[in-house]
């Protein structure tokens, strides 16, 4: 069992690599910490992990990576150079850990003259029960992480983001789409304390009431927080809880769209997908002709393409199809 100051290090070196997902400071990950840890407590001069996980494979590697992998024939025991080449192989301890029917890890350390001193062996061996909890741990944490990137990504896509404020309206916490959507708003700020300013009394006291609304279990109704383009923050607040969230919408722009994309979407040409993504956002057909320098008549005859191909009736359709379409989120 490891008791040591440094070996304890060891193991707290192992499990903030757990945690720490893909971070890597001065180029060196927590992983690779880690190694640095174990084989000053070895006296190694390269270290590696080995992990295998759902098909794929992910090492972490100090000194010379480019030195092959044994491959232990047993888990949790700690095998030496002889095991594998013979007395005249360089010096290595290596480990295998079973995590589960998918996944398994390889820790090996080497040295390149003399032999490991007895020690390194039970050192090693001492790992085994912690390495496979320590990249569960880091595997689960890896799939959230990746989870929750996706859901922030297409969240950002469709205008959506939050903002945790506690009783008194001052903000907690926001995410990465809320904090793009408020930081260039000329209507509102948020000041150094969390505190929101607002620019005109109007969203303010509407802010007021909402807040007092949603403490007193009320409902509450959508503050205007910009008009070009619209952007809304609802109040809500979860059971029990001491914070309340401002959920917030921004207006879709069909504009904002790839055109390759809209196009591929409704069967339409580059410059009728043009067209198309104007009427969606609500403007008028001369003021789409205005914008593209068409002439209305010209722009009349391709609104009935459009509406033709994309298989919708009239601007109303086609601004229901393309609102409400995966589009939005491919």
């Amino acid at each position: 069992m490891l008791g040591s100051s440094e070996e304890i290090e060891v193991i707290k070196a192992l499990f903030a690599a757990s945690s720490d997902v893909d971070v890597v400071i001065d180029g060196t990950s927590p992983w690779q910490l880690f190694l640095m840890r174990l084989a000053s407590l070895t006296r190694a001069q390269t270290s590696s992990l080995n992990f295998k996980h759902d098909g794929a494979s992910i090492q972490w590697s100090i000194g010379n990576s480019a030195r092959a992998i044994p491959t232990p024939p047993r888990n949790n025991r700690v095998y030496s150079q002889i095991d594998f080449a013979g007395d005249d192989a360089q010096p290595l301890r290596t480990l295998k850990v079973a995590i589960n029917a998918q996944s398994s890890a390889v820790l090996t350390i080497w040295r390149d003259h003399d032999d490991f001193r007895a020690v390194a062996t039970s050192q090693l061996s001492a790992l085994s029960p912690y390495i496979g909890q320590a990249l569960v741990t880091w595997s689960a944490l890896a799939t959230e992480r990746e989870t929750a990137a996706l859901t922030q990504k297409l969240a950002k896509k469709r205008g959506l983001g939050w903002v945790s404020i506690d009783l008194t309206g001052r903000v907690l916490r926001q995410d990465i789409n809320a904090r793009a959507m408020l930081r260039d708003l000329k209507t509102i700020s948020i000041g150094a304390g969390g505190n929101l300013n607002f620019h005109d009394t109007s969203t303010a006291q509407n802010f007021s009431h909402a807040l007092r609304a949603v403490q007193a279990n009320a409902p509450t109704k959508p503050i205007s927080l910009c008009e070009n383009p619209r952007l809304e923050m609802i109040l809500t607040k979860p059971d029990d809880s001491a914070t309340v969230i401002g959920c917030l919408q921004q207006e879709p722009k069909a504009t904002s769209l790839p055109v390759k994309s809209l196009a591929k979407y409704l069967d339409l040409s580059p410059s009728e997908t043009r067209m198309a993504a104007l009427l969606c956002d609500g403007n008028s057909i001369k003021a789409a002709a205005d914008q593209l320098g068409w002439t209305i008549e010209t722009a009349k005859s391709c609104s009935k393409q459009i509406y033709a191909r994309a298989g919708v009736n009239g601007q109303t359709g086609l601004l229901r199809k393309v609102l409400n379409g995966a589009i939005w989120v491919a």
